[in-house]
C-alpha cells in the first residue's frame, strides 16, 4: 500500500496497461481494439515520451513486420488493394506493442503484473470452459457426440466410455468455443500459463496464494490434456522434462525431487486420465510415417501432411519473391479447388508469402531473440520463445489475431525488460 501511495497518476495508468492486456487477448476483437485505442489516447493524455535507450529493440521487434508489410505491398502491386489492408491489420501488433512499452516504459514489476494477469485469466477462462461443457455434456449429451467431426477419434471413444463424461466431448470445440478460441492456441495459452504460474511461486506469499496458484496450475495442466492438441501437451512435457533436467544438475535440497515425482506420477496417470491425448499422438505418428496422404480426409492427421506437400509446390515456384499475404490465400484455395486451409506450419506460410528472405529475416531476428534470453539468463523468456517456435512447425500460430497479439505483447515486454535490467547492471 505504501508502494501505491507514492506511484503517481501516470505510473498507475501504466499499471493497469501492463494488467488489461493480457486480458484483453481472451475478449473479441472489437474490444481488443476498443482497449488500444484508449491507451493509445493516454499517450499524449499522460505526455508519456519515447525511451530512446529502447531504439535497438524497437527495430528488432520491429522486424518481423518488415516480412508482412512486403506481402502487403505484393498485393497492391497485384491490385488486391481492399484485401490487402485487411490482411495487414491483423500484424501491426508487432508495431504497437513494442512503440507502446517504449513510450509506457517496462519494469521488472510491471512484467510481473503482466504475467499474473494472463496466468489468472487463464485458470477463469478454463473454470468458464469447462463448466459449461460440462453443463452441455449432461443436458445435450447425444446430440453433441453425434456432431463431433473426428470418426476416428469417436471410434476411440466408442470403445473407452468413461462414466457419465465422454472425454470425446470434451476435445476441442466444447472445451474452447464458450470463449470463441481455436482449441489449440488455448492450449499453448495454458502452457505458457502454467509456466507464469510456476514462476510466481518461487516468490515470497502468503500461504494461501500459494495454494490458489497451485491449483490454478493443476486445472491449466489438466485442461492442455483434455483439449488434447498434439502440440501443446509434447510442449508441455518438454517443458517440464527440461526444467526436471535443470533441477537435477543445478539445484540441491527437496524442491527437485517433489518436482520429479509430480512428473512421474503425471506420466503415469496420464493415458488412465487422458486416453485421448495419448491416442491422438499415437495417430499423429502413425500419418507421418504414411506412404499415402489422402487429399480428401479435411479431419484426420495425414490431411495435415497433405497441406505440407503442397505448400512446398507453391514455395518451388515462387521462392525468393513469394505470393504476398491476399496472394498466398489466393494460391491456395486455387490448389485446394476452392477450398482454403492454411500451411498448418508458419515457416512455411512465411515462405509462401515473402519468399525466402522473409523467412531469413524471421529467424534472425529469433536467433536474436534467443541469444537475448539466454545472456540474460531468463528462463521464463527462453521457454516463451522455444514454445512458440515449436507451435509454429504446426500451426500458423502469428497468422490468427490471437496469437499474434499473445507472441507480440510477451515478445516485446521480455525483451525490453531483458535489456534494461542488463543496462542497469
Amino acid at each position: 500500500m505504501l508502494i501505491l501511495q507514492h506511484k503517481s497518476f501516470s505510473d498507475r495508468i501504466t499499471d493497469v496497461f501492463f494488467v488489461v492486456l493480457p486480458l484483453s487477448f481472451f475478449l473479441p476483437i472489437k474490444f481488443y481494439n476498443l482497449i488500444i485505442v484508449c491507451f493509445i489516447l493516454f499517450i499524449p493524455i499522460l505526455r508519456l515520451k519515447p525511451n530512446l535507450k529502447n531504439r535497438t529493440e524497437l527495430w528488432i521487434l520491429s522486424a518481423p513486420f518488415t516480412i508482412f508489410l512486403y506481402g502487403f505491398i505484393l498485393d497492391i502491386s497485384d491490385g488486391y488493394v481492399l484485401r490487402a489492408w485487411s490482411e495487414i491489420e491483423h500484424y501491426l501488433s508487432f508495431i504497437l506493442f513494442p512503440c507502446f512499452m517504449i513510450f509506457y516504459g517496462v519494469t521488472t514489476d510491471r512484467a510481473r503484473l503482466s504475467k499474473i494477469s494472463f496466468f489468472t485469466c487463464c485458470v477463469l477462462a478454463a473454470l468458464i470452459c469447462f463448466a459449461v461443457a460440462f453443463n452441455k455434456n449432461m443436458t445435450d449429451h447425444d446430440r453433441i457426440v453425434s456432431n463431433w467431426n473426428f470418426q476416428e477419434t469417436m471410434d476411440f471413444y466408442e470403445q473407452n466410455p468413461i462414466g457419465l463424461i465422454n472425454w470425446g466431448f470434451f476435445l476441442y470445440t466444447e472445451l474452447s468455443s464458450p470463449i470463441d478460441f481455436h482449441p489449440v492456441y488455448l492450449g499453448i495459452f495454458y502452457v505458457i500459463a502454467i509456466v507464469f504460474g510456476y514462476s510466481i511461486l518461487h516468490r515470497t506469499l502468503p500461504i494461501w496464494s500459494k495454494i490458489l496458484i497451485v491449483s490454478g496450475t493443476l486445472l491449466l495442466v489438466g485442461q492442455v490434456f483434455l483439449l488434447s492438441g498434439k502440440m501443446p501437451v509434447v510442449i508441455l512435457f518438454l517443458i517440464m522434462a527440461g526444467h526436471g533436467i535443470y533441477l537435477l544438475i543445478r539445484k540441491k535440497g527437496r524442491t527437485k525431487y517433489w518436482f520429479i515425482t509430480m512428473l512421474f506420477l503425471l506420466i503415469i496417470a496420464m493415458p488412465l486420465l487422458f486416453p485421448a491425448s495419448i491416442y491422438r499422438i499415437n495417430s499423429g505418428m502413425k500419418s507421418i510415417f504414411a506412404k499415402n496422404l489422402p487429399e480428401n480426409d479435411e479431419y484426420g492427421n495425414t490431411h495435415r501432411m497433405y497441406l505440407w506437400k503442397t505448400t512446398l509446390k507453391l514455395i518451388q515456384e515462387k521462392p525468393l519473391s513469394g505470393y504476398g499475404l491476399y496472394g498466398s490465400r489466393l494460391e491456395l484455395e486455387n490448389e485446394y479447388t476452392g477450398k482454403y486451409f492454411n500451411s498448418h506450419n508458419q515457416y512455411l506460410m512465411i515462405l509462401l508469402v515473402s519468399g525466402v528472405v522473409g523467412l531469413l529475416i524471421f529467424i534472425t531476428c529469433h536467433f536474436w531473440f534467443l541469444l537475448s534470453a539466454i545472456r540474460a539468463r531468463d528462463y521464463i523468456f527462453l521457454t516463451f520463445l522455444l514454445t512458440v517456435l515449436l507451435i509454429l512447425m504446426t500451426e500458423n500460430f502469428i497468422t490468427r489475431h490471437k496469437g499474434i497479439v499473445f507472441y507480440a505483447f510477451f515478445n516485446s515486454l521480455f525483451l525490453i525488460n531483458t535489456y534494461q535490467n542488463s543496462d542497469r547492471k
